[in-house]
């Protein structure tokens, strides 16, 4: 995390999850400046079929640790597991991974 104790993950939009680069970053196992790259060459639509791959292992691995399929129940998972952080659900339906 960058200078401060918590990370922006996702956040709702038109009423659906929209999952920032950090967000990303943590779902696929892939550096956030990779991801920003990825946006500024390609927009936000075609993912490397490596980083498809990933995912579904990051996912089934959290899983197998008690997580659910749901996006959150997985960046939680991730969170805790790649930074020593939880993540936060503010009023407004932002996620944000905040380190202890």
């Amino acid at each position: 995390m960058t200078g401060t104790n918590r990370t922006e993950l996702a956040r709702v939009v038109d009423g659906e999850p929209v999952l920032g680069a950090a967000g990303m970053s943590l779902l696929f196992g892939v550096a956030v400046s990779e991801v920003e790259q990825l946006r500024v060459v390609h927009g936000t639509t075609h993912l490397p079929v490596t980083w498809v791959v990933r995912g579904k292992r990051r996912a089934k691995e959290a899983k197998r640790w008690g997580s659910t399929d749901s996006m959150l129940s997985g960046l939680a998972y991730w969170a805790a597991k790649d930074l020593d952080a939880q993540i936060v659900e503010d009023a407004y339906g932002t996620v944000w991974a905040v380190c202890s």
